[in-house]
């Protein structure tokens, strides 16, 4: 997505490096669950989703038990109403930010 993002000019090819650094730093492990590959056709199958690749991150995050975002937002509208866990970034707000000012902090 960055990759993208650069080079539609929405984004700067050293803001891109910065997040890919700083991503590459983050403490991540891999994870394959027994059965992801066969929970994953299931769940294609079971929301007729055209592709299996997007069924593998909804069946990681069940197994996982965490809540997933999504940018695609058909993939959210064939879910979410059998899957509360599904979130669309598009419903998302940012929380509000403290800032210093004079030496007390506002919401802002």
């Amino acid at each position: 997505m960055l990759r993208k993002l650069v080079h539609q000019g929405r984004l700067s090819p050293q803001l891109e490096q910065t997040t890919l650094t700083t991503a590459y730093r983050l403490p991540v492990s891999l994870r394959r669950p027994t059965r992801l590959h066969q929970h994953a056709s299931e769940l294609a199958r079971h929301f007729d989703r055209p592709t299996a690749y997007d069924a593998h991150y909804l069946a990681l995050a069940e197994m996982a038990g965490c809540p997933f975002w999504t940018s695609d937002e058909r993939l959210f509208n064939a879910v979410h109403a059998e899957l509360p866990w599904v979130h669309w970034l598009g419903h998302y707000r940012k929380p509000e930010v403290l800032h210093e000012r004079q030496g007390d902090y506002r919401a802002g």
